[in-house]
């Protein structure tokens, strides 16, 4: 009887942590929703997101490797309109970006995905 007293306390405890854990990671790093159109915005989010990641570097006006020019929005939101920006840096579709490089991260991705949702607008 002790025995699964004690295993049941145990079970609750683990329950209780895990829960608080699980809500303070979401309050850490929050990840937009699809769609959550006050969260992301060309200018603060996806701008940040090319930079950080060197995709000006190949990318810009003077040196537009593979043809994709990222250098201001009308061209960012034309590789966003036919899903190649979402499809590269999620490694889904086309050659994965950036080059032999890692993923860019999840949160990133969510945020262009985002972005892509609500209209790829220039906010």
């Amino acid at each position: 009887m002790l025995r699964k007293f004690i295993l049941a306390v145990l079970f609750l405890a683990l329950a209780w942590v895990s829960g608080c854990v699980s809500r303070n990671l979401e309050e850490l790093n929050p990840l937009p929703s699809v769609c959550a159109s006050d969260t992301v915005t060309y200018k603060y989010s996806i701008v940040k997101i090319l930079d950080d990641n060197s995709c000006s570097g190949c990318h810009a006006d003077g040196s537009s490797s593979g043809g994709v020019n990222l250098d201001g929005y009308e061209n960012v939101k034309r590789y966003a309109d036919n899903g190649k920006l979402y499809g590269v840096t999620s490694h889904t579709s086309g050659s994965p970006m950036p080059k032999n490089m890692p993923r860019i991260s999840q949160n990133e991705i969510d945020r262009i995905q985002a972005w892509i949702c609500i209209g790829a607008p220039n906010n």
